[in-house]
């Protein structure tokens, strides 16, 4: 398994923490389609979790992260595809231990 080195995007509600992978996606799709190599939209239609593979280096981000299940789902998903960096979105008062 890689060590992923994780940011991750915390804060109040309402200030934008899904809305900035969402709009990080869209921007990244328009110049990078061909290196997606895994995508998911949750139910909801506006969750998702991506991995981008370009020379080799994954980049994997999600836009869920209100509760610890979802960061859990998220975070173990894009382990399973090696990522080397992850852009993660976590609730606030949300705390996840990993191991």
């Amino acid at each position: 398994m890689v060590e992923a080195k994780i940011f991750i995007l915390y804060g109040a509600a309402n200030k934008g923490k899904s809305t900035t992978p969402n709009t990080l996606f869209n921007q990244i799709c328009r110049k990078f389609s061909k290196f997606l190599v895994f995508f998911e939209r949750y139910g909801n239609g506006l969750d998702f979790v991506a991995v981008f593979d370009h020379e080799g280096q994954r980049i994997g981000f999600y836009s869920s992260g209100d509760n610890e299940y979802e960061v859990r789902r998220n975070l173990y998903k894009l382990y399973s595809h090696n990522c080397d960096f992850i852009l993660a979105r976590q609730g606030h008062g949300v705390v996840v231990a990993m191991q």
